[in-house]
């Protein structure tokens, strides 16, 4: 009996987030194109397109939101025809930014403090100095590197260099 009573409690939290979410699209979905939550939302192709390509929610967040497997939602993109997206890595924070950008939400934006030792980079190299040069005068001023362990080296300098000036020349 308390089984049930948790299901049923679970079922209309389910019910209402979805109600919720309905309510945040832009465009309300009409009701031929509705279908209600109890009879499996992931047969919806407008909701599909909707979280997918506009939010931009991965197939797992979805099936997540939906209550139903990865599998599932990826099987009704197929179907529908909703061009998908490649599989990728999961993003992470050490890792998935390059020294100069961070990460907020899905976004890689500029790092302002990092920019600012780049742009001293580039002064000291017009200067003259090498990358093995500029990792010391980085380590005497106690910059810190993108995880703040270690210490500079100048391979490290130098590959960060020939990415930044290859952006300023595709611009």
């Amino acid at each position: 009996m308390a089984k049930k009573r948790k299901d049923n409690l679970r079922y209309k939290e389910l019910d209402k987030k979805y109600q919720d979410f309905l309510k945040t699209l832009d465009e309300p979905i009409f009701l031929e194109d509705a279908i209600p939550f109890s009879i499996k939302p992931y047969k919806n192709k407008n909701l599909l397109e909707k979280m997918y390509l506009e939010y931009r929610l991965s197939a797992a967040e979805i099936a997540l939101e939906l209550s139903c497997a990865k599998s599932t939602i990826i099987n009704y993109l197929k179907k529908f025809e909703i061009p998908t997206r490649e599989p990728s890595k999961p993003v992470s924070k050490s890792r998935g930014s390059r020294y100069g950008e961070k990460i907020r939400g899905r976004k890689y934006i500029a790092h302002k403090r990092e920019q600012e030792v780049i742009q001293k980079m580039l002064k000291l190299r017009e200067q003259g100095f090498s990358y093995r040069q500029i990792a010391e005068i980085l380590n005497t001023m106690n910059v810190p590197t993108k995880r703040r362990r270690g210490k500079w080296q100048g391979r490290v300098v130098c590959e960060i260099l020939k990415r930044v000036t290859e952006k300023l020349e595709d611009k």
